[in-house]
C-alpha cells in the first residue's frame, strides 16, 4: 500500500532543484584588504524554505535575519547571515509549532542558525558559493550555486538550492502513510546596502 501511495506522490517544488554539497570542512577564513567595504542586510531580504511530504509542499521562512557582507573591488569577500530560529513562519500554525520542537529545530536549545561564505567563484551563467552552514548546532560545509550582483553601494545574492535535513539531525520521519522527505528547498533573496 505505502508503494503505491509514493507512486501517487504529487510533483513538489522540489522536483529538479539542484541539491547543495554537504561536506565536513568547517573552518572559515577572514580576509583584509585595503579599501573593502561592509555593508548590512536589509529588511527586505528573504530567507524561504519548501518542505514536502507525500501529499504536499508545505511553505515556510524565518522572519527575523542578520548579516553583512564585505565587498573589495567589486568583488565578495565575506558574507554571513544569522537566522533567529524563533522568527521561523510556515503555512500552517501546527506545523510552525511543530518545526520548533525537538523533531525539526529545537528553539529552545538551538536559538540561531546560520551560514559563514567562505569563498565565491562567479561564471557567465551563475555563481558558486562555499561556507559553513549551522543549523541545530551541527555545522557542515556547504557548496550550492549562487547569483551575486554588486553595484554602487549595494549588493544581491540569489539562491535556490536543496539540503538534506536528516545532515542536520531532523530526522522525523512524519507519518507512515504521508512521510516526509529529506530534502528541504531553501530560497535565499538578500538584499545589502551601505544604508
Amino acid at each position: 500500500m505505502l508503494g503505491v501511495i509514493l507512486t501517487l506522490a504529487c510533483s513538489s517544488e522540489l522536483d529538479n532543484k539542484p541539491r547543495a554539497r554537504i561536506g565536513d570542512d568547517v573552518s572559515t577564513n577572514s580576509k583584509e584588504q585595503i579599501g573593502e567595504a561592509k555593508w548590512n542586510l536589509q529588511p527586505n531580504s528573504k530567507v524561504e524554505w519548501v518542505g514536502s511530504k507525500v501529499s504536499l509542499d508545505h511553505q515556510g521562512g524565518f522572519e527575523r535575519t542578520q548579516g553583512f557582507v564585505v565587498v573589495n573591488n567589486g568583488n565578495l569577500i565575506e558574507l554571513m547571515a544569522e537566522f533567529e530560529v524563533a522568527s521561523l513562519f510556515s503555512d500552517h500554525p501546527k506545523l510552525t509549532k511543530h518545526l520548533l520542537e525537538p523533531d525539526f529545530f529545537d528553539v529552545e536549545a538551538f536559538p540561531k542558525s546560520s551560514f559563514v561564505m567562505k569563498s565565491y567563484t562567479s561564471s557567465k551563467d551563475t555563481g558558486e558559493m562555499i561556507g559553513v552552514l549551522t543549523l541545530k548546532g551541527v555545522s557542515k560545509s556547504i557548496v550550492f550555486p549562487a547569483q551575486v550582483s554588486i553595484e554602487a553601494s549595494k549588493a544581491l545574492v540569489v539562491a535556490e538550492f536543496t539540503i538534506n535535513r536528516k545532515e542536520f539531525n531532523m530526522n522525523y520521519a512524519g507519518r507512515a502513510n504521508d512521510l516526509i522527505r529529506d530534502d528541504v528547498l531553501i530560497k535565499v533573496q538578500m538584499h545589502y546596502s551601505a544604508q
